[in-house]
Order: C-alpha cells, then structure tokens, then sequence
C-alpha cells in the first residue's frame, strides 16, 4: 500500500510539474523526502493550525488539487461493511470534530457490534476555533469538544462510569452502546500527541480482542497520512481488519490555503509511507 501510493502516477506528475526531482528517483524514499520537505513542506514543525500562511506558486496550483483527486485527499470511500469492535473518531479542530462525529453517526445507525471511541487530546481550543464554533466557547479543550459533538450526534449519554485507564472517559449512550473518550497523553516536549501516538495509546488501552475489526474517521484531506501514520500500527498491533474513512474536503481556490493545506498533507503522507517502508 505504501509503495503504490508512492509511486502513483497523480504523485509522479506532482513531482514533474514542481520540479527539483528526476522522476527516475521518485521512488527513492530519501530522495523523495527531501524533495517534499523542500518543496510541499510549510509548517516546518510547526502544529497545523499554527503554521504561517505561505504562497504557492500558480505553476503549482493544478497540480497540487490533480495530485489531491489522485491520491486521496479530497474524498475517500464509505465504509465497507456493516460490523466493527470499533468506530473510532480521530479528534481534531472543532469543525472538524463536528463533521467527524456526525460520519461517525451515521455509519453507527447502520453498523453493529461497536464500541465509538474518542481519540483525542487536551489541547486548549484557539480562538479562531470558538470563532469558527461559537458554541465550542466553554468547552476550551479538544476533547471536550469532541464529547460534546458525540453527544449531539449520538443523543444523551450515561454520566460517566468507571474508567479503565488513566485517560479514558466511559459512558454508554440510551442504548446501551459503549462510548469512550481516550485523551492520548502529550509527547515529552509537552506536544499534542501524534496520529502514531494516538494510535500506540489506543492499541495500549485496548485489548486485541476489542479491536479485531476498526474503522477509524478523520476529514479526507488527512486520509493518506493517517492511514500511513496510524490503520498500519493498528496492523501491526493484532488488529485485523482496518479501514479509514473521511469526510470530504472542501475546495476553495479564492485563496492559496487550499493549496497549502494540499501540499502539506501530501507531504505528511509522503513522510508517513516512506518510513513505514524504511522501518521494514
């Protein structure tokens, strides 16, 4: 999975159209690393919602919203079945909590057999987020957000129940349904918790025998790199069938952030695959 995306021919015509690499070494993962991170990269480790808004050359526009049709940006596909141990809700930005939960709504309606989990962080809310999201004004961090998006898309939940480890929020919803709430602990530096570190947390506090099956739900515009970041360490951990949907991206090209926000999670995705091969 990871070489194919590298290799697709959406990615190799990206790269042709940029420039800076010869399409032979496309599929040298260095190569293509480096390339990324001069040419995709703007964040510069910075947190998303962080990083300074950048200028993308015209040249690279088309390409850039081709390559996202392509590879998997903009929309993914439903979920493939009716039965999952585990709906898993990737938290994120207010809006992006919103319309997460509401997907993950109504793929429950018609599933079975599932426990929804949170999986989030405590992360102070920004203001552009209330502004985005008056109604997020009291719930300041990330995961109360998304336990307060739950509750509207889900209906009322149980007060909350004995938890099972540190982190973990546990309601049940009207019927009967396990709902939890995970709040991944922050790196060593004090940083939100990466997709890989969400992952590792849930895969920790999760027995094998309750995630045998997982469909995890983030926005389209972060499927490659969560699923290269986060569905193959659920693999990799005993989890035996994954998959990993998205809401759709909306595109707007009034502006150059649709092409940032492109280009970034191109180069994420690019970053995530490309160590997953190395590490084999």
């Amino acid at each position: 999975m990871c070489r194919s995306w590298l290799v697709a021919p959406e990615l190799r015509a990206l790269v042709e159209a940029v420039g800076g690499l010869d399409a032979h070494h496309v599929g040298d993962p260095e190569a293509l690393r480096a390339w990324s991170s001069t040419h995709l990269d703007t964040r510069s480790d910075a947190e998303r919602r962080d990083a300074q808004a950048a200028t993308i050359p015209s040249s690279m526009q088309a390409a850039l919203i081709d390559a996202a049709h392509g590879l998997g940006l903009l929309a993914t596909s439903d979920a493939s079945t009716g039965s999952y141990q585990a709906i898993v809700i990737l938290g994120g930005a207010t809006t992006g909590n919103a319309l997460r939960a509401e997907l993950a709504a109504r793929i429950a309606h018609r599933a079975t057999g599932w426990t929804l989990v949170g999986l989030t962080s405590d992360r102070l809310l920004t203001a552009a987020e209330h502004q985005s999201d008056p109604d997020s004004e009291n719930d300041r961090l990330e995961w109360a957000n998304l336990l307060r998006q739950v509750r509207a898309h889900f209906g009322s939940l149980s007060p909350e129940i004995e938890k099972g480890v540190e982190g973990e929020l546990v309601f049940t919803t009207v019927s009967q349904q396990k709902v939890r709430i995970l709040i991944a602990p922050r790196d060593n530096l004090g940083h939100r918790p990466t997709t890989a570190r969400q992952v590792d947390f849930f895969c920790r506090s999760t027995p094998t025998s309750d995630r045998g099956s997982v469909l995890l739900i983030t926005n389209a515009i972060y499927a490659p790199y969560q699923f290269f970041a986060g569905a193959i360490g659920l693999l990799h951990n005993g989890s035996r069938r994954v998959e990993l949907i998205g809401t759709d991206t909306k595109v707007d090209t009034t502006g150059d952030l649709i092409y940032q926000r492109i280009a970034q999670e191109i180069h994420s995705a690019i970053l995530a695959a490309t160590e997953v091969i190395t590490a084999r």
